[in-house]
């Protein structure tokens, strides 16, 4: 029994191969719910990015909009069946290439929402929490410098010679005590 477009139910995807219609018959691939974005396995998943690949810049980046577009529209396929045909003849693949296609796409697009949303939640903290943790055991705490010129001795009249004295205090970050230094 083949269900129409309008009473067809969505589904989400188990697997490349399909999945099984609510009166148990097998059907074929159909887009995720963006509820719960399938995850491909990694065969198909480089099938898909040969195809994605092979798929002309413009064209893609017309398919990315509409999925932006239709992103909010959960009861919505992005791409109707007569827009499928319309890709699978323009494209030069097969139906089962426009659904992996455009379910890829939409995976990435729907885990790159997820991550965004994420990073302007806790990106902030993370950043703080970051910059204020050490990359070393030990750190700097503080500095001393002295410089002086000598310009004669005993032994020698007209002689200048440069000195400077650095003190680098360094401190152990895991107890955050002072480490002992020497006097200059």
């Amino acid at each position: 029994m083949q269900l129409s477009r309008q009473t067809r139910p969505r589904h989400i995807l188990s697997s490349s191969t399909g999945h099984r219609s609510q009166h148990g018959m097998a059907q074929p691939a159909m887009r995720t719910t963006r509820r719960c974005p399938f995850v491909p396995p990694p065969q198909t998943l480089t099938a898909a990015v040969q195809i994605i690949n092979a798929v002309p810049v413009k064209r893609l980046n017309s398919i990315l909009t509409r999925i932006a577009q239709r992103h909010h529209e959960v009861e919505e396929e992005a791409f109707s069946e007569d827009e499928r045909y319309s890709l699978q003849v323009a494209l030069d693949i097969d139906p089962k290439a426009v659904s992996l296609l455009l379910d890829t796409l939409s995976f990435f697009f729907d885990t790159t929402q997820i991550i965004l949303k994420t990073w302007a939640d806790h990106g902030a903290q993370l950043v703080d929490t970051t910059r204020n943790q050490p990359f070393f055991s030990t750190s700097l705490v503080d500095t001393r410098w002295q410089a002086s010129v000598q310009t004669a001795s005993h032994t020698q009249t007209r002689t200048t010679v440069p000195m400077g004295h650095l003190q680098l205090e360094l401190a152990d970050n895991a107890n955050q005590v002072p480490l002992p230094t020497s006097p200059p």
